[in-house]
């Protein structure tokens, strides 16, 4: 059962630029802050309780994007009490994913990934 949107993901060009904007400009609370090992850096922000802004960036600007990344929104997340469940449910429907169900990371317990028909990306996420 999806219960929401857990959070939306963006590609930022300067990571730095967009926390500053999200913390200082609109309020959004830091809520993590990790480095992965590849550099590359996520910063998630509380929204509202339950509903968090996850920022992807480089430690340095990055102008114009490196080939084959982009600006804007990377993917939406839809919280869900199973994602093992859901997707065994969803793929009975002929849902086709991007691969199985993982364990996540950092708050979230398990996660997968599909397309709408657009090829939008969506996450289910449970945490």
């Amino acid at each position: 059962m999806i219960k929401g949107v857990s959070h939306v993901a963006i590609n930022t060009s300067d990571i730095n630029r967009s926390v500053q904007f999200y913390h200082e400009m609109l309020g959004f609370a830091i809520d993590e802050d990790l480095v992965l090992p590849n550099g590359v850096r996520i910063v998630h922000m509380e929204i509202a309780p339950g509903s968090t802004l996850e920022l992807f960036g480089r430690p340095q600007p990055v102008e114009p994007p490196p080939p084959g990344q982009f600006t804007g929104i990377v993917h939406v997340a839809l919280s869900v009490d199973s994602v093992d469940r859901l997707y065994e449910e969803l793929q009975a429907k002929g849902v086709e994913f991007t691969g199985p169900p993982r364990a996540g990371s950092g708050r979230s317990r398990r996660l997968v990934f599909l397309k709408d028909p657009d090829g939008t990306l969506l996450e289910l996420i449970e945490r």
